[in-house]
């Protein structure tokens, strides 16, 4: 008799831990929110805007499954990407020109759907997303450098500038900013002198994402530096 309790208080603690588990996790689970203000870095070095441009609105439908919780969670929203190209005018290397290229990306969240899975549930669709740069001409031998979010921490909140262009550093040393719930996974990709890409995945675990590149070109050569963002494996 002592062992029949003992089991069935087992189980109804494992039940409540269970259900704790699950609360826990719709509670911390990423909302609905509107897009921050695309944030602009502060220039106390020696640089100026060379170039920039903005590319459409991405559109975006994450499933988050969560079978162990018998939880999925559905999510939509919109990304908005924008690159800044500056100059750095205090280059010690007079043979070449170097610049760093910023890529801001504002991520909202415009719904989220809870539902029990499997009955209601879907499958686990984390909706990559994938943002490329393109350099034209390409970078002088080995001299280019990007972000690495991997090893950036994720932060909470947005500050009113998130990144800073102080010195030469920001050429060889690109910065990285990234916040919001921070669940999803921020990779660098392929890394070359003709440009760098980077893959987020989970987007509504993302409010800003700042990465950027940079590189030196010959001496008075003229940089295109093309943008490209898409959602992986999604046709349109």
């Amino acid at each position: 008799m002592r062992a029949v309790v003992t089991i069935l208080v087992t189980l109804v603690l494992v039940a409540i831990g269970w259900f704790w588990w699950r609360s826990d996790t719709l509670g911390s689970a990423p909302e609905v929110r509107a897009a921050a203000e695309m944030p602009l870095p502060v220039i106390t070095g020696d640089f100026e805007r060379s170039s920039g441009e903005c590319v459409d609105t991405v559109v975006w439908a994450s499933v988050h499954a969560r079978p162990w919780q018998a939880l999925s969670q559905s999510y939509s929203g919109a990304l908005d990407v924008c690159v800044e190209v500056y100059r750095n005018l205090d280059a010690a290397d007079a043979s070449g020109d170097s610049y760093v290229a910023l890529v801001t990306g504002v991520w909202s969240t415009g719904e989220r759907v809870d539902s029990w899975w499997p009955w209601e549930g879907r499958d686990d669709q984390p909706d990559p997303i994938l943002v490329r740069l393109t350099l034209d001409p390409a970078a002088s031998g080995e001299a280019y450098a990007a972000s690495d979010p991997t090893a950036a921490a994720c932060s909470a909140t947005v500050p009113f500038a998130p990144v800073a262009l102080e010195d030469a550093s920001a050429v060889t040393e690109p910065p990285t900013f990234i916040s919001g719930t921070c669940g999803g996974d921020a990779v660098r990709g392929r890394l070359a002198a003709d440009g760098v890409s980077w893959t987020l995945s989970r987007p509504e675990e993302w409010d800003v994402t700042v990465l950027s590149y940079g590189f030196e070109v010959p001496a008075g050569a003229s940089p295109q530096v093309s943008l490209e963002v898409d959602r992986v494996g999604v046709e349109g």
